[in-house]
């Protein structure tokens, strides 16, 4: 039945003519998409939240009493009211006077700070930044960049069928290993007494290598490094025998280049001992003033970018590529890694992992847009260990081009943390003295995790 408004026109609650239903794609999920666009708005309001926070919070003022003509006055900017004290008559003019120079004095720090903030930015990406109110257009940049990071993450069986199949294309057939008189005994490295962590040591001539063309063209090859004693200690691993991996690298570039406009990178991120470029730690780490193990904290739109970096399919693969690395040539320092890591994800269920294959429990993107280094020591990492490298991009030493880099490690810290009970060494009650007198024991146990060439050709021709 139909009926009808106050105007006379007729209507009815029933629809008529249902037409074909229209079906979704088979890999349409509604769930995933619905998560997705929550996420996506929440990066959306923390992005604004930033912007607001950056350069349109109002400044906050501390008055010692309440004067009668605040009373009743609706509040336009926070007030923090101390204990009042007794009145008196110069105790108004002592506040207002006390406002105004913590006005300006805020203010200066603020000028201070983007000046800061400017240089910085200048130096690591290679121009100044917007300043002033555009700070909205940046926030949107941002949110747009993370948006394309966000839709573009392909499906877990994608992923990890390709994983599967670069596993199955990593092996130890055919590099010629690179032989050295290099010593690994204790006394001829720079490690730390506990040798938990390496020596920071100032950069120095002997440090620079000039490599020939021939050499930078054979990069792409294996080639184990040896020390004096036959242990492969490093090895230039070179990429999956897959002849579509440049692919990989042109997609990585896109990556990194949305990644550096959707990250809200800090002066400190830009401008660093090791160089002037964008650099991004992720992951499960100890030391630098943290009480405990824990994963490295990022602001909310920040920590949501990363989690879109982590999920990419590239990412993913080269990730997966420097785990397989380190599993293949040095299989018990590989087990070393997972044991450790595992023991400290099962103790604390609030850790996460960069990657779940990966026994690397850290990882640095160097988002550019010209990555190049300062000769330095990263120390802080576990010394007897390896650390995963893989630089990325289309730079030609002749003509140019952009050049980012990617890395995985663990810091010596969550090792120190899991020996000392899975607490810091303070309350495991150990001194520092008798960490330091085990220094020997525990580096001459660390060496024996790497494998020698002859161990890794044997145990491969077996298989």
């Amino acid at each position: 039945t139909c009926r009808q408004t106050r105007s006379g026109a007729a209507f009815s609650p029933w629809v008529c003519n249902v037409g074909v239903p229209l079906h979704a794609p088979n890999d349409f999920e509604l769930d995933s998409r619905v998560e997705a666009a929550i996420e996506l708005q929440q990066v959306v309001e923390d992005a604004a939240d930033a912007a607001r926070e950056e350069d349109d919070l109002p400044l906050t003022y501390e008055v010692s009493e309440c004067t009668p003509d605040m009373r009743d006055t609706p509040p336009t900017t926070t007030v923090v009211i101390s204990t009042p004290s007794p009145p008196s008559p110069s105790t108004a003019e002592t506040s207002v006077a006390g406002s105004k120079e913590k006005y300006h004095s805020k203010k200066r720090s603020k000028e201070r700070r983007r000046a800061v903030r400017s240089s910085a930015h200048t130096a690591g990406l290679g121009s100044a930044p917007i300043t002033g109110r555009p700070v909205k257009a940046i926030a949107r940049k941002r949110v747009a960049a993370a948006q394309a990071l966000k839709i573009s993450i392909p499906s877990e069986y994608d992923i990890t069928s390709t994983l599967a199949d670069d596993d199955a294309r990593t092996n130890v057939t055919g590099p010629e290993p690179i032989k050295t008189d290099f010593s690994l005994d204790k006394e001829d490295v720079p490690i730390a007494k506990s040798a938990f962590v390496g020596k920071r040591l100032p950069p120095s001539p002997e440090d620079a290598y000039a490599w020939t063309a021939k050499e930078l063209e054979a990069q792409g090859l294996c080639r184990p490094i040896l020390d004096k004693t036959g242990r492969v200690f490093a090895i230039l691993a070179g990429h999956p025998r897959d002849p579509a991996w440049p692919q990989v690298n042109e997609e990585l570039q896109k990556i990194f280049e949305l990644s550096r406009d959707a990250y809200s990178a800090s002066a400190s991120q830009l401008v660093h001992r090791r160089g002037q470029f964008c650099a991004v730690n992720c992951g499960i780490s100890y030391g630098g003033g943290q009480r405990r193990v824990s994963n490295l904290a990022h602001s909310a739109p920040n920590q949501a970018t990363l989690n879109s970096m982590l999920r990419q399919k590239a990412v993913r693969r080269i990730a997966n590529f420097g785990n397989s690395v380190l599993r293949l040539f040095a299989p018990r320092m590989y087990e070393y890694y997972s044991s450790t890591l595992s023991a400290i994800c099962n103790r604390d269920l609030g850790l996460w992992r960069n990657f779940d294959q990966s026994v690397f429990s850290c990882a640095t993107f160097n988002l550019g847009p010209k990555t190049v280094t300062h000769v330095h020591t990263d120390h802080l990492n576990i010394p007897c260990g390896w650390c995963c490298i893989t630089a990325l991009g289309n730079y030609d030493p002749t003509r140019g081009g952009t050049s980012y880099s990617f890395t995985q490690f663990s810091p010596g810290g969550i090792f120190r943390w899991v020996e000392c009970g899975f607490q810091s060494l303070k309350d495991s009650g150990v001194t520092a003295k008798e960490l330091n007198n085990g220094g020997h024991e525990r580096w001459r146990r660390g060496i024996e995790l790497l494998s020698t060439w002859s161990e890794i050709c044997t145990l491969h021709r077996s298989e």
